[in-house]
């Protein structure tokens, strides 16, 4: 489901407390892992099991839990919140994952914009003149 959104995923038909560690290594090279189990008992505790084998295994990698709104009523999986739910990639990335592990993301919201005169002003002090 996932793919035909371009969202590269990853699944396990086994149940939610069955990702073997031995594909963890499979993942070392990803810098962002986010992690959307079953809106459930069993997928919360699955969701929680990965995330600590993926947080001590992956150091380097930034680790975010999906957790599907609300809304959800009925389904529980995220082929529920995208067919019953209207769901949308930019929701699931943005609005409803949170970072629980890894690096912390460089947070630029907290920079001011400059206007082309500061800019000019900034980059005069930087730039010779010939």
């Amino acid at each position: 489901m996932l793919q035909n959104f371009g969202i590269p995923a990853i699944t396990s038909t086994a149940g939610a407390g069955n990702f073997k560690k031995e594909w963890i290594e499979e993942l070392s090279e990803l810098k962002k892992i986010y992690v959307c189990f079953d809106k459930d008992e069993a997928g919360e505790k699955g969701a929680s099991k990965l995330i600590k084998q993926l947080e001590e295994n992956l150091p380097d990698t930034t680790i975010y839990t999906i957790t599907l709104p609300d809304r959800m009523t009925d389904g529980k999986d995220i082929t529920d919140y995208f067919i019953n739910y209207d769901g949308n990639p930019d929701e699931l990335i943005y609005e409803l994952s949170e970072q629980v592990a890894g690096k912390k993301q460089f947070d630029i919201s907290k920079f001011k914009s400059l206007d082309s005169r500061e800019l000019v002003d900034i980059l005069g002090l930087t730039i010779k003149k010939d």
